[in-house]
């Protein structure tokens, strides 16, 4: 029972590390100028199997970042707001914490105090984008 959990969280995190390579790939696209808005519907996608893997393994960290993260692509996505190397640098560090959050439950530590930083500053993005919007 033990050994089958411990199968199940590592072919999860094995899914998660993935979807992080295509979402590193995507971003490094993005930075050149390449793949324009088709690439962020693939994004988002990707984000949403980070976002339900994360929920099945039991990340609630994660899971809530990627909510978070799934919400602010959309956005690009949708063309409701424009993309800007702003928030294609916080997509950037979004990707960086889902790697280290990874990293930190293959091998059962706590994860950064640099995850609260990011989550926080998605979040502050998220209300700013919410307050520009109802202004209009």
């Amino acid at each position: 029972m033990i050994a089958a959990r411990c199968d199940k969280k590592n072919k999860s995190l094995e899914k998660l590390s993935g979807q992080l390579v295509f979402l590193n790939v995507a971003l490094m696209a993005l930075e050149r100028q390449q793949g324009g808005h088709p690439l962020w519907k693939q994004i988002h996608r990707s984000v949403q199997t980070i976002r339900a893997t994360c929920a099945h393994t039991g990340l609630a960290d994660l899971e809530r970042l990627a909510s978070d993260l799934e919400d602010l692509v959309r956005l690009i996505r949708d063309e409701a707001v424009e993309q800007s190397s702003k928030l294609l640098g916080l997509v950037r560090r979004c990707a960086e914490m889902f790697e280290c959050g990874v990293d930190s439950a293959r091998i059962g530590v706590p994860m950064s105090y640099e995850f609260e930083e990011v989550s926080f500053d998605l979040h502050q993005v998220l209300i700013d984008i919410s307050l520009e919007v109802s202004s209009c």
